[in-house]
């Protein structure tokens, strides 16, 4: 019946994540050799601090995560994919 509040929530709080990218650090975390790997690389108008809250459920249900913070393609490839 209040599908549409939990909706609201999300779209305000990745407005607020996508706003935050200069100030928030994004976690890199540890890395368990034993576990799988995951890399989110966040899409158009997306920032790291965006992917946060699912980095967060990907770790709990036991995977290594990645963000991949690629800029917005303003470098040449050579250096976006050395930081990937």
């Amino acid at each position: 019946m209040l599908g549409w509040l939990k909706e609201a929530f999300y779209v305000v709080n990745y407005f607020f994540l996508a706003i935050s990218h200069p100030f928030v650090d994004t976690p890199y975390g540890e890395f368990d050799p034993a576990r799988p790997n995951i890399v989110l690389v966040y899409g158009m108008s997306g920032t790291p601090p965006v992917m946060i809250p699912l980095k967060n459920k990907l770790e709990e249900a036991g995977f290594n995560v990645l963000i991949a913070d690629i800029g917005w393609a303003k470098e040449d490839i050579d250096v976006l994919a050395g930081r990937l």
